[in-house]
């Protein structure tokens, strides 16, 4: 039980963790919205294969704060999974949509069903370390790809010129036409906010991770960096909360309080240059074109509340919003809101069941009552009211799995516990 792992399963998980970091399509094979085989693809499969191992050998891990039944996690994510499976079928059978975009939606929904109670509830410690450290890696090359890319070292062009020959879609779009304004994807999505969330979660694994004080410093000035150059305001919002919520923390507070300094010395040297540019402007609120992105996603998230009750009620099915309102671009980024494209695809019926299953999850790995657990948890509820990476989609891969993963990691490495967490184990 207490062996350690042998070398070439070390290798295997954080090559696992690693694969996790990049969505780009080796080949071109299938729809221009799915992306299939790539590196997440291959690593996903992969934990699919390992977390239906687990669930069949039925070892299931003991809660860090309650003892939540096994059975009732089960059951719980048996029927949530049956709804969205009925809905989804039901609904687009009935409608006779298209049935491509539900089809892998529900695939890939039923896939993270497995793979993420797996990771929360059932990874061995040494095993989730060595994911944490191929988080940490994969998120350090795609702050450096971020950087090169916003410098003109490897431009989006070179990094998916081999995907020219898929009929259309998001990544024929950029090796054709190039990202706007310089604008840096990294090597995880075509999406810059995508890989600018992914960037704030490996972050803050690394951060857990590390021991040498300097190299979290350099490490924190990277991962700032590289979502700077995503230009994405989510990603660096989740950052700064991520990075301040460590320096509340006593052995964290020097590293980021030079990090900090550091990175404010270099913002002031260099502010005519941030003034100029697009990206970095668009950031820091000062350029023409702040608000716009903030319109839009209220106005996509507004679409979903004029959809007919019944959709309302009972959702139309896992991937078919593009469909029900005859716009394409829906399939790919849907509404800018997980709770949005949930509510629309799955229903208040479909919502309530998904946040009980979700609830009961958190609830078992103790997340509310760990401070890093808490820091990880807020920054995942916080993207879902802005962004659609909690739902099956090109852009998003595998960012569910990557989020429990840290998530379990935060809690794994807390020593700092709530506490009425004490009042209720006494009781």
């Amino acid at each position: 039980m207490n062996s350690r792992l042998s070398p070439h399963r070390r290798i295997l998980w954080v090559l696992l963790g690693f694969g996790l970091c990049s969505s780009v399509p080796i080949i071109p094979i299938g729809p221009s919205f799915i992306v299939w085989p790539s590196c997440s693809e291959i690593a996903g499969v992969v934990l699919l294969i390992i977390s239906i191992h687990g669930h069949i050998r039925g070892k299931q891990g003991q809660p860090a704060t309650f003892k939540v039944s096994a059975k009732h996690i089960t059951y719980t994510r048996l029927l949530t999974v049956a709804y969205v499976f009925t809905v989804t079928v039901f609904l687009t059978r009935i409608g006779r949509f298209p049935i491509v975009y539900p089809a892998w939606s529900l695939i890939r929904f039923i896939q993270w069903a497995f793979i993420i109670p797996y990771i929360l509830l059932m990874c061995e410690p040494r095993r989730l370390r060595f994911l944490a450290v191929g988080l940490t890696v994969g998120g350090i090359l795609n702050a450096v790809a971020c950087t090169a890319q916003r410098f003109g070292f490897l431009t989006p062009q070179d990094l998916f010129a081999h995907l020219n020959t898929l009929q259309g879609g998001p990544y024929a779009l950029i090796a054709q036409n190039g990202l706007p304004q310089g604008e840096s994807v990294g090597l995880f999505s075509y999406s810059r906010i995508a890989t600018g969330f992914l960037l704030s979660l490996s972050f803050f694994a690394a951060m857990l991770l590390m021991r040498n004080p300097l190299l979290k410093i350099l490490v924190l000035i990277l991962f700032s960096i590289g979502i700077a150059f995503t230009g994405s305001r989510l990603a660096f919002t989740v950052f700064v909360f991520m990075a301040s919520a460590l320096l509340l923390c006593p052995r964290f507070t020097p590293i980021v309080f030079w990090s900090f300094c550091l990175i404010s010395i270099l913002a002031i040297t260099s502010l005519h240059v941030v003034q100029n540019d697009y990206i970095l402007g668009r950031l820091g609120g000062i350029s023409e074109t702040y608000t716009s992105g903030i319109q839009q996603r209220w106005e996509r998230q507004a679409v979903v509340f004029g959809l007919p009750m019944k959709y309302i009620t009972c959702g139309c099915g896992l991937g078919n919003l593009g469909s029900v309102i005859g716009h394409t671009s829906f399939r790919f980024y849907r509404a800018h809101g997980c709770f949005f494209t949930y509510l629309g695809e799955l229903g208040v019926i479909g919502i309530l069941l998904l946040s009980y299953c979700t609830h009961i999850l958190v609830k078992a790995v103790g997340a509310l009552h760990s401070y890093f657990g808490i820091v990880v948890l807020f920054s995942i509820v916080f993207s879902c009211f802005l962004d659609d990476f909690m739902i099956p989609s090109g852009q998003s891969a595998h960012l569910p799995v990557v989020a429990a993963i840290v998530l379990r990691f935060a809690v794994s490495k807390s020593k700092r516990r709530i506490v009425f967490t004490v009042r209720m184990t006494k009781q």
